[in-house]
């Protein structure tokens, strides 16, 4: 009997010791979740949100759709049977619910995010709107990202037109305008060395599957310069000088010849001032034309951004990319970088975009 009223104290000052397990003062983990991936229009659809074992309560489920609060509608519904788990239910599903529902649980000590994406079968294509830069000038180059968001299947087509409706050729990568296919759901189109005529033409992806198509057009503004105002006058001198000589050929009028020729001295001397003006700004370092991810991109996403160099500095260039400040990872399989040997344009294309993106 004394020996276990020894104990006891023992015992008491033991059991205070005790350490509360770490995974308990842990965030929550969710258990993944998806969506059926055969949805149609009018099915209905659930997704569970389940917290995995190792965290202590109480817990807050809630759910998101695209990193918004979730629509207030009679068609969806949330039930939460227990402090560890929510049920999302959709019912009669429409084109607008198309998107990535995140389950977003926490406790005390953090919180944790799952995201499912919902896509309905039976939907054609829509393209991301585009445009094209603002500033181009004279012997830049550009892109044009034709993208399709979230919600159709594939296979898809997507082809680019040019302005008389004829299509971009994926074979002429070597050509000044080329088209480059990425994925199902992306396609590029590189512009090098615009010039005049490029001035308002416009350009348009064409993206379809078996259930429809959609398309959407971007128009190049381009900054006039000597060399442009030179080029139309050498059209039109050209032009005078073919009426001139068949003027002499009737008439044996040289004069008109001898105004022509003047005219066309006059433009070879503006065109070896722009050609003269460029050379000597081709030995400056190269400057990278701004450039930013889209906005408001959520999992499940693709993000594409170009590298540009700007016009005045000679080539060839040798284009990297980095992330914080180290050289980014080209062989993750969510990356890819398209850019030519030597050239001046550098695309970097992120799949199924992920917080680890960040």
């Amino acid at each position: 009997m004394r020996i276990l009223r020894s104990l006891i104290p023992a015992l008491v000052i033991a059991s205070s010791q005790v350490a509360v397990p770490s995974q308990c003062q842990e965030p929550p983990r969710i258990r993944p979740f998806s969506f059926s991936p055969d949805l149609s229009l009018g099915d209905s659809a659930a997704v569970t949100c389940a917290v995995k074992r190792g965290s202590v309560g109480p817990h807050t489920l809630t759910w998101r759709k695209d990193g918004a609060l979730l629509p207030q509608e009679r068609r969806i519904s949330v039930s939460q049977p227990s402090d560890v788990m929510s049920i999302l239910a959709l019912r009669n599903i429409q084109p607008g619910d198309v998107g990535n529902y995140t389950c977003v649980a926490s406790n005390a000590h953090g919180e944790h995010r799952m995201t499912a994406l919902l896509v309905i079968s039976g939907l054609p294509p829509r393209i991301r709107p585009f445009a094209a830069q603002e500033d181009l000038s004279l012997g830049d180059s550009t892109v044009l990202t034709c993208a399709l968001r979230r919600g159709s299947r594939g296979p898809h087509d997507i082809v680019w037109l040019k302005g008389d409706g004829t299509a971009v050729s994926e074979e002429g990568r070597g050509g000044r305008v080329s088209a480059h296919r990425q994925s199902d759901v992306m396609s590029i189109l590189a512009l090098r060395d615009i010039g005049y005529e490029d001035a308002g033409s416009n350009y348009t992806c064409v993206a379809s599957n078996v259930h429809g198509s959609d398309r959407r057009t971007a128009v190049l503004q381009v900054s006039g310069t000597a060399v442009a105002g030179a080029s139309h006058l050498y059209s039109a001198v050209h032009t005078d000088l073919n009426s001139a000589l068949s003027h002499q050929q009737r008439s044996a009028d040289m004069l008109a010849v001898d105004s022509a020729e003047l005219r066309v001295r006059t433009v070879l001397a503006a065109l070896l001032a722009a050609v003269a003006a460029r050379s000597s700004a081709a030995s400056e370092a190269p400057s990278v034309r701004e450039f930013r991810f889209p906005a408001n991109l959520l999992p499940g996403d693709t993000a594409v951004v170009s590298c540009v160099v700007r016009k005045g500095s000679a080539g060839p260039f040798r284009l990297s990319w980095s992330k914080d400040g180290r050289p980014l990872d080209t062989t993750l399989p969510s990356i890819s970088v398209m850019s030519h040997q030597g050239g001046s344009v550098s695309t970097l294309t992120i799949a199924d975009v992920s917080v680890e993106h960040n």
